[in-house]
């Protein structure tokens, strides 16, 4: 005996529309439940100064077309980052296909904004591995072991921050060529002041003649002086002409 099919289409739709109503309820409950984890971890990485480099690398074009306060906020945050933990936001500039062209626009908007002794203290946490109480070369010089070779990772990571330093300085950056010269990168006239100021910061000789930013830098932090084993400065080396490029 067959139904009555107006009685069935009446059950299929009453069955279709419970069904309907509860993925509805469900999808609203996995919402709610969902909001707060996602505004806690925004807020995090709003906060966490690690966080904001991954974000930065992805758009680093975006920091110059900040307004000023914005802009600030967006550059404690990520200087907060290098001071927290420098060997591992400069792992993460050297291993990301837009590392060296992130690193570049901040120091150019760094350096545009006048914070050079922030970019000098930078510097130094960079070289220290953040360990400021200890000789650079003898952390330096720290080799670890993979897949049966040596190498010197903290010195690779200086170095390619330091490549990425002297490449602004020297007007490698695309927002210094486009907009100014390399004369007033430390907020003076003379580039021979900006480095000389570097230099005293980072106790350093300063650079002689018409050396450019990384002539001098990468001379005097590889030199037999410097107390870096030959290997750490090749590995430094390595990293610096990566960034510099």
């Amino acid at each position: 005996m067959i139904g009555n099919p107006t009685t069935a289409k009446r059950i299929w739709l009453g069955n279709f529309g419970g069904l309907a109503r509860k993925s509805i309820l469900i999808l609203v409950a996995q919402l709610c439940c969902a909001a707060p984890l996602l505004a806690q971890q925004s807020a995090l990485a709003h906060n966490d100064p690690d966080a904001t480099w991954p974000a930065f690398i992805r758009s680093p074009k975006d920091l110059t077309g900040l307004p000023p306060a914005r802009q600030k906020e967006k550059l404690d945050r990520l200087g907060a980052a290098f001071i927290k933990d420098p060997a591992s936001v400069s792992d993460a500039l050297e291993a990301e296909i837009g590392g060296r062209a992130a690193l570049r626009t901040y120091l150019y908007v760094m350096l545009q904004q006048g914070r050079h002794d922030d970019i000098a203290e930078q510097v130094r946490n960079v070289l220290h591995a953040g360990q400021l109480g200890r000789p650079f070369a003898d952390i330096l010089n720290t080799a670890e072991h993979q897949d049966g070779s040596i190498w010197f990772p903290l010195a690779e990571q200086a170095g390619f921050f330091l490549g990425g330093v002297a490449a602004v300085l020297d007007g490698k950056s695309d927002e210094s060529a486009s907009s100014r010269g390399t004369s007033d990168w430390f907020g003076a006239d003379d580039a021979r002041q900006d480095l000389r100021f570097l230099a005293e910061k980072l106790d350093m000789h300063p650079p002689v003649g018409n050396e450019t930013a990384a002539d001098w830098l990468l001379n005097a932090l590889t030199n037999s002086r410097s107390g870096l084993s030959r290997p750490a400065a090749q590995w430094f080396e390595k990293g610096f002409r990566q960034s510099y490029r």
